[in-house]
């Protein structure tokens, strides 16, 4: 600590920065100038050029605006800022447990309108100037503030991911309440110095009432101060005073146990703060206020600079890119507009001699008499400019200013007179896409940072006994006790097991390339599991409706799977196939996996009703089999044309191929039943014969089934017969090979044994 040991040490070191700042903030100027549409030529130029003409147009703030809404509506447009997963959980309770922690901390973010504001404010900031900074005041809240980019001071080379980082400033404007609220705050972290900050409010000359209170000391009469304060709360805290800037200076150093950790000092705003002792610290302490910068500072960028490596100071954001562009642009529709009303002038030309007065115009109600000497100048001796080449020019930078800020609007008609389709305006899209997708694909990474260390700090405490021990923050405090009261155990509410992921949409805020995604997703759902189907769902909605809580209630991800319409659809559709007559049924459609799905069992399971009730389909029974199989078909074959569900077809075709001929037989034996029945109406036999004859028909009907279970079960019977017989020769065979085996072990022995008695050696 020895480098930042004294107020004036780090005074200087700050304001050692103010040449580089002076320039940066120059800069940033022109670009909010522009973006707020403020008249974009000064005195200087507007005299220099002739200009008469000095509007901003306005092309330079709606191509920020799209730029800010797509990274705004990639972040924050989605049902969840982040989600949480906890790899190490035990496997039955995992899931619940990360759907409930995703849930809850989310829906505490979602429904804080000043995150949102602050989320609001940064993306902003990244497409203005490249840079957008949150910082985290106290160590207890879960809610950062937005730094405005002429608040901080970091040193110019160091990298966006601060590796190289050790110390840094940030400017914050107090209100002469909130300074006093920090003063006599009787929390345990107080270490402000009371005789330092007096001194500053002292001078303040508005404190001092032209009564009784204006003999108030700070130091003998605090209550007296405090009274007034809390009597004047409101003047205090509102514009009717300066605020008092004071630099928090955070830097890196070796803590009490060894190990890198960050401190803060507090010193006034040199030049600036009246009655400040720049010698004192206002606020010093030797415990560290954070354990890593993380804790401390998080940087969103949009870095469109090509340093390697990047560096804090050389980010170059959208603005910067678009500035001159636009600026251009501008100067040009100006000129542009200039010229245009210049023609509206009528140019004469005099060709009397200078003594003399110059002739006029003499008017007769409508008409005008030129006298003689006095001629309009026509059209081809004025000056002209080239329109072709003013278009050209035009859309060029119109063309190049889109591209940069990822929008598209429709151009300008060339004389083509030609309507571009959908397909030639998605490309259109994702060409200019590139540029902010790629901003926003790494923006995601650094905000996974962020959105870590908003979760350790929801985690702040997690194993203390009591509920409200070391937390002041109420939605740490609501957050934890109904993760206690779901079952969570305390061990689980710890950083070190989550895994946090943030939510970027499909087609990163882009809404014409979000749409032509969820549009391809829908074609290929029917291929995926019904998760997959309700997820895609979901994505659909929310790119359609743009409003999460739609989403969630129209779709929601979690949703028990259920019967699609087209399953519902095919169930109807069966009754209608079996007595409708053939051909007047239109084929199918869409969603062919769920209507064969449906229709294939049952048509089996009509054909079994069939068979178990007489063995025969009569005309009207066999052409409704026939009408489903030939819906079916149709199905199988639209399906076919999809090369990913080859083997899907091949398992629905063999089905099929099996229940036609089962349909077939079924409606042949119904065939000959109604042959005979015919045949025995003709002849006019008695009703005993036709009874006869018809008892015949069943029965060898019955008996070409019987014959036919008689003969599966004869077959059966045979195999089981060979198996047996197969079964007793493999038996024999090792009966005979282990016989063979112990008696050559038993003569071995006998060898031995006779050697052993006539007193030799093995």
């Amino acid at each position: 600590m020895s480098n930042f040991s004294s107020a004036a040490k780090v005074s200087q070191l700050i304001r050692a920065g103010d040449p580089v700042e002076f320039v940066r903030s120059g800069n940033r100027k022109l670009v909010l100038d522009a973006a707020n549409c403020r008249p974009p030529f000064d005195d200087a130029m507007v005299k220099k050029m002739g200009l008469t003409i000095n509007v901003d147009w306005g092309e330079f703030a709606k191509l920020l605006t799209d730029a800010i809404k797509q990274m705004l509506s990639a972040f924050t447009a989605n049902q969840y800022y982040f989600a949480v997963t906890i790899p190490d959980a035990p496997k039955e309770h995992q899931s619940e447990w990360e759907a409930f922690i995703t849930d809850r901390i989310n829906l505490i973010m979602e429904r804080d309108i000043v995150y949102y504001m602050l989320q609001w404010a940064k993306w902003s900031s990244v497409a203005k100037f490249g840079v957008g900074i949150e910082t985290w005041r106290y160590g207890d809240r879960w809610r950062s503030r937005f730094c405005p980019l002429q608040d901080i001071r970091i040193a110019t080379d160091t990298t966006l991911d601060f590796e190289n980082l050790n110390w840094y400033a940030q400017r914050i404007p107090y209100t002469v309440y909130e300074l006093f609220t920090e003063v006599t705050d009787k929390g345990k972290n107080n270490h402000w110095r009371k005789e330092g900050v007096a001194g500053i409010l002292r001078n303040y000359k508005e404190m001092n009432f032209v009564d009784a209170t204006q003999n108030i000391n700070f130091d003998t009469d605090r209550e007296k101060f405090s009274s007034l304060i809390r009597q004047n709360g409101g003047f205090y805290g509102s514009n009717a005073l300066p605020t008092i800037p004071l630099y928090h200076f955070y830097f890196e150093d070796d803590g009490k146990n060894g190990q890198r950790q960050w401190f803060m000092r507090v010193v006034p705003e040199e030049g600036v703060v009246k009655g400040a002792n720049n010698e004192d610290f206002l606020w010093q302490s030797d415990e560290p206020v954070a354990n890593s910068v993380s804790e401390l500072i998080h940087c969103q960028y949009g870095d469109l600079s090509f340093d390697d490596p990047p560096t804090f100071g050389g980010v170059r954001g959208l603005g910067d890119l678009l500035y001159e562009p636009c600026y251009y642009s501008n100067l040009t529709r100006c000129r542009a507009v200039q010229h245009l009303h210049d023609q509206f002038n009528i140019l004469l030309r005099t060709i009397d001699p200078q003594e003399k007065a110059r002739a006029a115009i003499q008017v007769f109600q409508n008409l005008g008499v030129l006298k003689p000497g006095v001629s309009i100048v026509p059209e081809q001796e004025r000056h002209q400019i080239k329109t072709d080449l003013l278009e050209f020019v035009t859309a060029q930078m119109k063309q190049l200013a889109s591209e940069a800020s990822s929008s598209y609007t429709q151009q300008a008609d060339t004389g083509t007179q030609k309507e571009q389709t959908a397909f030639e305006t998605r490309v259109k899209a994702e060409q200019v896409n590139a540029m902010t997708s790629g901003i926003i694909l790494k923006g995601s990474r650094f905000e996974d940072v962020k959105n870590r260390e908003i979760c350790r700090r929801f985690c702040l405490n997690a194993n203390k006994p009591e509920l409200n021990i070391g937390n002041t923050d109420p939605d740490i405090i609501e957050f934890q006790g109904r993760c206690r009261k779901f079952g969570i155990p305390s061990q689980w509410l710890d950083i070190n097991q989550w895994v946090v992921r943030t939510v970027t949409p499909i087609g990163m805020g882009n809404p014409v390339i979000a749409q032509a995604a969820v549009e391809q997703l829908q074609k290929i759902a029917p291929k995926l599991s019904p998760e997959a189907q309700n997820e895609i769902n979901h994505e659909t909605v929310l790119v359609y409706s743009k409003d999460p809580r739609k989403a969630r209630r129209w779709a929601p991800i979690g949703a028990k799977p259920t019967q699609s319409d087209a399953s519902r659809e095919a169930i109807g559709l069966f009754a209608t196939l079996l007595v409708a007559a053939p051909g007047s049924v239109p084929p199918p459609q869409n969603n062919y996996i769920d209507q064969i799905e449906v229709l294939l069992p049952l048509l089996a399971g009509k054909i079994v009703l069939y068979t178990n009730r007489n063995n025969m389909a009569d005309a009207e029974e066999a052409m409704g089999l026939n009408n489903v199989l030939t819906y079916i078909g149709q199905a199988v074959q639209a399906l076919g044309q999809d090369p990913a569900q080859k083997e899907r077809v091949k398992k629905y075709t063999d089905s099929l191929a099996q229940l036609g001929n089962e349909v077939k037989a079924l409606a042949q034996r119904g065939q000959q039943h109604a042959l005979a029945e015919a045949k025995l109406a003709q002849t006019g036999q008695n009703g005993e014969a036709q009874a006869k004859i018809h008892n015949e028909q069943v029965l060898a009907s019955h008996k070409m089934t019987l014959n036919e279970i008689e003969s599966r079960a004869e077959q059966r019977r045979k195999d089981r017969e060979s198996a047996a017989n197969q079964r007793r020769l493999d038996a024999a065979a090792y009966a005979g090979t282990e016989r063979e085996h112990f008696k050559a072990l038993a003569g071995a022995h006998t060898s031995r044994m006779k050697a052993f008695n006539e007193g030799g050696e093995e």
